[in-house]
């Protein structure tokens, strides 16, 4: 019988952070069925000592960096389950995280994707789910237009930043790090675009999903620890837009516009704009 969940987990130089999660996942008693990938991208890191504890953890060995799309479709194109979580290794998970997130995932039969509530190491609500870029949020976050008034206007209109993040509902896109795909989704319109090497694909993938009729959602009440490292993010002149994480992320933005452009956008009213939207905390 095929499990219910397939975790796709990508690996590049985080073999430690990785034990962390597989050894919590092993702990659970979940209700569910799982399977766990793990994707070795160009494999320099040896599970073969864990994974004979593990009979629902697998891996697969990919001979290059392919990129995150390139190494969680590996992944998906070798699952079984009714769902695929792409996840990274960076996160701490809570006992319900992945239920509630299956849960809604089942109650809402046009989702194709849903991410969950992401969590500083603190506690505060990172700021996970973004509106579609757009010239004016590009310059906000890559110019020195961020310092003004009318830049951290648009950036925090970005970033949804004054949403009750206690609010369960349809969203543009969801930053990467968690994501729950239904796999009558995936079957439709196939995997992540593998022309980006890093960031976009996210972004990317939603508006595909929301192109061809399913939607995308956010689940507040599905909570994950994520150690956010935003390492393109540059304020400081020429020589970090000159950082190779900062040039991949400005590649990928333009491979996305070009592939995007004359295209309309999917007309859909975010949770965030939705004045009949639930507050989470309300079922409770």
């Amino acid at each position: 019988m095929n499990p219910k969940l397939s975790i796709i987990l990508l690996n590049y130089d985080n073999k430690n952070l990785l034990k962390q999660v597989m050894a919590w996942l092993n702990r659970q008693k979940f209700d569910f069925t799982f399977e766990a990938i793990i994707v070795n991208n160009d494999a320099r890191d040896d599970f073969s000592d864990w994974l004979e504890k593990y009979e629902n953890f697998k891996i697969i060995n990919s001979v290059k960096n392919g990129g995150y799309a390139f190494g969680n479709n590996l992944g998906a194109r070798n699952a079984r389950g009714e769902y695929f979580l792409i996840l990274n290794p960076d996160v701490v998970l809570f006992e319900n995280s992945l239920q509630n997130l299956l849960a809604y995932a089942d109650k809402n039969l046009r989702v194709g994707l849903c991410a969950p509530k992401l969590l500083n190491p603190d506690g505060t609500v990172q700021l996970s789910c973004r509106t579609w870029h757009s010239v004016k949020n590009i310059l906000a976050r890559r110019t020195p237009l961020a310092l003004t008034k009318y830049g951290q206007e648009a950036l925090n209109e970005h970033l949804v930043s004054a949403w009750d993040h206690n609010l369960s509902g349809p969203i543009h896109w969801a930053y990467g790090a968690c994501l729950l795909i239904r796999r009558a989704a995936y079957e439709q319109i196939g995997g992540l675009d593998e022309r980006y090497f890093l960031y976009f694909e996210d972004m990317d993938y939603c508006r595909t999903l929301w192109t061809c009729g399913w939607e995308v959602h956010y689940v507040a009440d599905s909570e994950i620890v994520h150690y956010h490292h935003q390492d393109s993010i540059a304020w400081g002149g020429l020589r970090d837009i000159l950082r190779p994480s900062t040039l991949i992320h400005i590649k990928s933005g333009l491979k996305y516009l070009l592939k995007w452009r004359g295209q309309p956008l999917p007309e859909i009213t975010p949770v965030w704009l939705n004045k009949t939207a639930i507050n989470q905390t309300q079922l409770f």
